[in-house]
């Protein structure tokens, strides 16, 4: 089974945002659906591109938080609102279903992320209120480095 997490290079930094994310969507969305699963796939209606399921007790999300110049800065802090409210609520209904909570998402967090991540009602603060382990895997600084405590 294959998930795909937009990321900047495919849809932000093309010098044709729309034609990028026709691209995007015609090859790449809902790319879990070519394989048989037993597991639930949430999607957020305008936020479809992003994703979340729950397996073997680790409860996954895959959201669109991209790299790159915002392409515009209303529709990112909206999403980012959206994907934090969602987050959060799916966190709460199923916490006593998951151990490790696990965020793909392209960006490196930075100050176009900062509503999501770092303010004080963001991510960093409700996961460690939450007090479960959790880990945010993304691609944006191609290279491996970890950072414990921090996103």
């Amino acid at each position: 089974m294959y998930f795909l997490p937009l990321i900047d290079n495919d849809i932000n930094d093309c010098a044709d945002f729309e034609h990028g994310e026709e691209q995007w969507t015609k090859h790449f969305h809902h790319l879990d659906k070519n394989w048989d699963h037993n597991f639930l796939v949430t999607r957020w209606g305008k936020l479809e591109e992003s994703f979340a399921f729950l397996k073997n007790r680790i409860l996954f999300f895959g959201l669109n938080i991209v790299g790159g110049s915002p392409h515009s800065d209303s529709e990112w802090k909206s999403r980012h609102a959206e994907h934090l409210h969602r987050v959060k609520e799916l966190m709460t209904k199923l916490e006593d279903d998951y151990d490790v909570a696990v965020l793909l998402a392209h960006a490196s967090p930075s100050s176009n992320h900062a509503d999501f991540f770092e303010e004080e009602d963001g991510l960093a603060s409700f996961v460690k209120d939450i007090g479960k382990p959790f880990l945010h895997l993304h691609g944006d600084d191609h290279v491996w480095a970890e950072s414990e405590g921090a996103f």
